[in-house]
């Protein structure tokens, strides 16, 4: 349950069946997501020219939500409710008390904010407006995320002073759940429990704060601040990390249990719940300046940044204790409220020390929360989570995670992902183009030192190449090693472990020493000629992805590698997604059992040509969700070896030690070794 923050301190106002269908006509860029529902508007910055991958998708990942929606909206025709999620081929539709009604007008208002067309914001003031009724409920905690992010926005956007009214209205409503004796709003009145606090319930403070300044009653801030300053008395473990809920005495206040109603346990950390945690006090640090909230909101910061369980796609699992990592469901949804909340902080740790505040400004931090954010958006941006056009009801996140305990809504859509979502893109995108964040932040050599960057030596086997040919034993299964030079430093080991067992080949040139397979580009161009080394394949392990993420000089007269990190991979990774799935395609034809393995690590370091570390988990992230919607096998390299990368990979090299291709020889030929032998009927 949620809501959302402005980054610039402001006068505050307050803010079926899968169906596919065609993108549709390019929306305008009008104006740019201004962080809060509650922050004044403010004249729309010219965009900055796209200087990295994730500034370059957001027009095109908003003009899929704007299709998206439109769809959404087609398929509530003649329905008053509200869409919450997409289950079992359903479209799932809400009545104005869920507390998550306000979400879909939410987006609507900023697709509006985005493009400045009208049809987005007379969708908004429909959707909205069926949630007046709130404005009198009190009944739930959530008012703030209900009205907030309907009213909040329209009111940001429009002025309309009847906004205005049930905004107020609304947050008086909310005050009525506040027992002085306690010093909290009540959340949850169902239950056994005597008076619940949930760690959501920060969410819903804008409203009163706003409230507060906006009809002059005071009262309204002071109940605002008593709820927060509990709920950090009470709620957070030494580590930084929230419990769901707290139950405390109705009659003198004093704490009664602790729990984590929806995380895997009472000790574990449920990832929205850190998402709340974090968002809730740097948006009311934002909107008080008191420095012990600064400091939680930093506390929850760094729990998840360091979190040893984080995904190397940075997108959470459902909870970081999760049962079953790293098969654990993800939750988008998480992700995207963090990351919202992470370009928040950052600008507020980067303020100048005339800011008043006790704790000094951390540049460090503030880049870390910054490249955080950035990573969780571009994952999240990626066709690993972001549907397929036409797909997933209408709306634009996958893999979110609602409440897992009780089996509901695990691995779906879920509205307030797409909320939060839109916003962080906004949020980013606006403050780049007002120069308040770098937008790309890594290492940029001078151009004059670029020739004095050291080239990238190939594997050891690449520089004493072996010739690889050999008679094969016509009574065993034949198997295919597809790759680059990763590959080819594991060829020979991988051969003697299956001896026996297989005939080893892979793609070798005239001499008999190794091919590299290259990029993806090359994969698709050459395959047919590799498969027909032999009429019939068993087994095919493959792998592409080094040679995709590589950084090419742009309109150069050949193609030529670079050290800038600032120019382009050689595929992008909607390319490399596109021409993997060419590749499984053809290989699904020859009827062998296949095996994908993940690109391995890429270490920090300038080389020629530069690839960025962060770059493997996205585009594998990619590549496993390709995978696993056609029943590949993923043989995951990159986890096998980035523990031991220190004694296993070659210093600021890609490459690998003979220890390290002797490390990958064994995985590869285990998963070999598994997919040789007889499979039950049930496969």
């Amino acid at each position: 349950m949620q809501h959302h923050p402005t980054l610039a301190r402001t006068p505050a106002v307050p803010g079926s069946r899968h169906r596919r269908f065609p993108l549709g006509r390019l929306l305008a860029l009008a104006a740019v997501l201004n962080g809060s529902a509650l922050a004044q508007p403010q004249p729309a910055p010219a965009p900055a020219a796209p200087a990295d991958e994730l500034l370059a998708t957001i027009p095109a990942t908003f003009r899929f939500a704007a299709a998206q929606y439109q769809f959404l909206l087609d398929s509530l025709k003649d329905n008053p409710k509200l869409p919450r999620t997409f289950a079992d081929g359903k479209l799932v539709t809400i009545n104005p008390r869920d507390w998550t009604s306000g979400f879909f007008p939410g987006s609507l208002w900023f697709l509006f904010e985005y493009t400045g067309q009208e049809q987005w914001k007379t969708a908004a003031r429909d959707y909205t407006a069926r949630l007046e009724s709130i404005k009198e409920y009190g009944g739930s905690h959530d008012v703030g995320f209900m009205l907030n992010c309907s009213y909040g926005n329209g009111c940001r956007l429009t002025r309309d002073p009847h906004y205005r009214e049930v905004l107020i209205q609304g947050a008086r409503t909310l005050s009525t759940r506040f027992k002085p004796a306690v010093g909290l709003i009540r959340s949850w009145d169902q239950g056994a429990w005597k008076y619940p606090v949930i760690i959501d319930n920060l969410m819903n403070l804008e409203l009163l704060t706003w409230a507060a300044r906006e009809a002059g009653e005071p009262r309204l801030r002071d109940i605002a601040l008593s709820h927060a300053d509990k709920t950090l008395k009470n709620h957070f473990r030494p580590d930084g990390s929230s419990w769901h809920v707290v139950e405390y005495n109705p009659e003198d206040g004093t704490v009664v249990k602790k729990q984590t109603h929806q995380g895997a346990a009472d000790s574990s950390a449920w990832a929205r719940g850190q998402a709340w945690a974090l968002y809730g006090f740097t948006m009311m640090h934002r909107e008080t300046g008191r420095e012990n909230y600064l400091q939680q909101a930093v506390r929850t910061a760094r729990f998840i940044m360091d979190h040893p369980r984080l995904p190397a796609d940075k997108i959470p699992y459902w909870d970081f204790d999760a049962p079953g990592i790293p098969d654990a469901p993800r939750d988008a949804s998480a992700a995207a409220i963090m990351a919202s909340a992470l370009l928040e902080l950052s600008q507020i740790l980067s303020a100048p020390a005339s800011a008043g505040l006790a704790t000094p400004p951390d540049p460090e931090l503030s880049r870390r929360c910054r490249q955080l954010a950035r990573q969780q958006l571009l994952s999240l941006s990626s066709p690993a989570y972001l549907a397929a056009p036409g797909e997933n009801g209408g709306f634009l996140l996958r893999h979110a995670v609602g409440n897992h305990p009780k089996n509901s809504e695990v691995n779906v859509p879920l509205n307030y992902a797409d909320y939060y979502f839109l916003e962080a893109l906004g949020r980013y995108q606006r403050l780049v183009s007002q120069g308040r964040i770098a937008s790309i932040e890594l290492p940029r050599a001078p151009a004059a030192n670029a020739t004095r960057l050291r080239a990238e030596s190939g594997s050891r086997a690449e520089k004493k190449p072996a010739d690889l040919r050999f008679e094969p034993d016509p009574a065993l299964p034949n198997v295919l090693l597809l790759g680059d030079s990763i590959s080819i430093g594991y060829t020979r080991a991988v051969r003697e472990l299956l001896r026996g067992k297989a005939n080893v080949f892979r793609p070798i040139n005239a001499n008999g020493t190794a091919e590299n397979c290259s990029d993806t580009g090359k994969g698709l161009t050459e395959l047919d000629r590799w498969l027909a080394i032999q009429p019939r394949w068993a087994v095919i392990h493959f792998n592409w992805g080094l040679h995709d993420l590589k950084h090419m000089k742009p309109n150069a007269p050949k193609p030529t590698t670079s050290a800038d990190p600032n120019d382009p991979p050689l595929r992008s990774l909607q390319e490399y997604r596109a021409n993997l799935a060419g590749i499984v395609a053809r290989l699904q034809k020859t009827g062998a059992r296949l095996i994908f393995a993940t690109t391995t690590p890429v270490p920090a370091g300038a080389v020629n040509p530069f690839r960025a570390p962060e770059d493997p988990p996205r585009y594998n992230a990619t590549a496993m969700e390709l995978m696993n919607s056609q029943a590949v096998r993923i043989n995951d390299l990159f986890a096998a070896v980035q523990p031991r990368l220190a004694e296993l990979q070659l210093p600021r090299n890609v490459h690998f030690t003979d220890q390290g291709s002797a490390t990958l020889a064994e995985r590869v030929a285990a998963a070999i070794t598994t997919e040789l032998q007889p499979k039950d009927s049930g496969r």
